[in-house]
């Protein structure tokens, strides 16, 4: 269970958005705190970290969406690198059977 958490926060100190967010909260408690800085430049660096999330979300699930094209249309072919790909993607289903096991 720790481990997992470990993995976990791993991925997350490695994520863009997750940097972005933490950079944009410092910087806010910052100016909040003596950073003098006008408010005006506070929303405009917070909105642009806001973007820049977005943005990479946006990016992210670009991403995704053509894994699992590509997958899928590995798995219309029958290819058998497509369950290989699959599982690397999700990791193997509790409860299916092994390719090995339908031939």
């Amino acid at each position: 269970m720790f481990a997992d958490f470990l993995s976990t926060l791993r991925e997350f100190a490695t994520s863009k958005k997750f940097i972005a967010t933490v950079g944009g909260i410092l910087i806010t408690q910052a100016a909040k705190r003596g950073l003098n800085l006008p408010p005006e430049s506070v929303n405009q660096i917070t909105a642009v970290v806001i973007a820049y999330i977005v943005g990479q979300g946006v990016a992210d699930h670009g991403k995704a969406a053509a894994q699992i094209d590509a997958v899928s249309a590995a798995a219309a072919r029958n290819e058998p690198e497509a369950m290989a790909a699959v599982t690397k993607m999700s990791g193997p289903p509790k409860d299916a059977p092994r390719i090995s096991d339908a031939r």
